[in-house]
């Protein structure tokens, strides 16, 4: 059979022996029998899941609570241990021993996965949540007057917070003292949009999310590689609903940091032509022309390694506010201009110097790249 059914069935029987008061002691010797032969079945079962070499996952074989059913004084302590003659328990307790030692087998079986192989299964999985082509967060998106980092990791925070209140992570072991410690209640205080949310079980489901996560400047990650074995272990007993809203989180995160990475880029763009901008006017007694603008062009491509249009620039470099008068301006078409008499700017500005420059040029280099320190 696909699933160990009779696990639970067997539960079942352990249990409802509890409730009952047999004096008889051939009753307990047919309950007895029956409950060996029902183990003997599942132990035959677990045997072969463990030599099967197919892959297996914990969705199609373990539906019992494998944190209870492999802990032996979950059966052991049914009082038909201590009802059957002393040699006839001593079996049947070995059996049940047995069986639990396999079930802990078959566990690290279904979590040891390669990695590629259990990439595959849950990029299988994904596909399913594919098709819905808007997310929240587009919706989300379209209504902001104005995208900023800190909307984003508000986002972000609030988007990790629902994730953790729908239970994805209910199957983890719980946390200790200074896991529960580790959680800084303050940050989410200011950074949730429903600070109601922050209960004592959801500070426990945060301290379990740290297992796995981590921060990467303004960027909530989620470490996949060890995230993937709770997955893996996991995922059948989790939700329809659970697996949806996890997937739909991870493409939702997709979005929010590629939105973080163009408007940190795009801030790290206004910082750099700002600060080339002040290091101009300040060198403006190194320039001789209009012309003299490609070593700045050349600066910004190679020192700041920013790919840009010369016409692209020359607009950019006039656009920037300037506290001094300039001696001369950025004209439209100087740079080209510049980079058509002089093939000396279309080396790397650090090989200048092996081509026998004219000297106002490496003075204007080294002038600016020092005020740029």
């Amino acid at each position: 059979m696909a699933k160990l059914d009779r696990l639970l069935t067997l539960e079942r029987m352990m249990a409802a022996y509890d409730t009952m008061n047999i004096e008889d002691a051939w009753i307990t010797g047919c309950q007895a029998t029956c409950i060996e032969h029902l183990v003997d079945d599942i132990i035959a079962l677990l045997s072969r899941l463990l030599n099967s070499k197919t892959r297996l996952s914990s969705r199609n074989v373990l539906v019992a609570n494998f944190d209870t059913m492999t802990n032996p004084v979950h059966w052991l302590r049914c009082k038909i241990f201590t009802d059957l003659p002393e040699a006839i328990s001593r079996v049947l307790k070995e059996k049940f021993e047995q069986m639990v030692e396999l079930m802990k087998e078959l566990m690290v079986k279904i979590v040891n996965v390669e990695a590629s192989f259990a990439d595959r299964f849950f990029e299988k999985l994904m596909q399913r949540c594919k098709k819905y082509k808007t997310t929240d967060y587009d919706l989300w998106k379209i209504r902001q007057d104005k995208l900023t980092i800190n909307e984003l990791v508000r986002y972000e925070v609030d988007l990790t917070a629902k994730m953790l209140k729908n239970g994805v992570l209910k199957y983890a072991d719980e946390p200790n003292g200074e896991e529960l410690q580790g959680v800084n209640e303050d940050m989410l205080k200011l950074k949730m949009t429903d600070s109601s949310m922050i209960t004592p079980e959801f500070i426990a489901e945060c301290a379990k999310l740290r297992r796995y996560s981590y921060w990467d400047g303004c960027m909530f990650m989620i470490d996949y590689q060890l995230f993937r074995s709770y997955m893996f272990r996991n995922f059948g007993r989790l939700t329809s609903e659970q697996h949806i809203d996890l997937f739909n989180y991870d493409v939702q995160m997709q979005q929010i940091h590629e939105d973080m990475k163009r408007l940190t880029a795009g801030q790290q763009d206004e910082s750099n032509i700002r600060k080339l901008a002040r290091a101009i006017e300040n060198c403006q007694a190194y320039f001789w022309g209009s012309s003299a603008y490609a070593v700045a062009y050349c600066i910004y491509r190679d020192d700041f390694k920013e790919e840009i249009s010369k016409s692209a620039f020359e607009q950019l470099i006039e656009q920037q506010t300037y506290e001094k008068q300039r001696t001369y301006k950025c004209s439209k078409g100087s740079i080209s201009n510049a980079f058509s008499d002089n093939p000396i700017f279309s080396e790397h500005i650090d090989d200048w110097d092996d081509f026998d420059p004219m000297p106002r040029i490496i003075k204007l280099r080294d002038a600016i790249r020092n005020e740029l320190k």
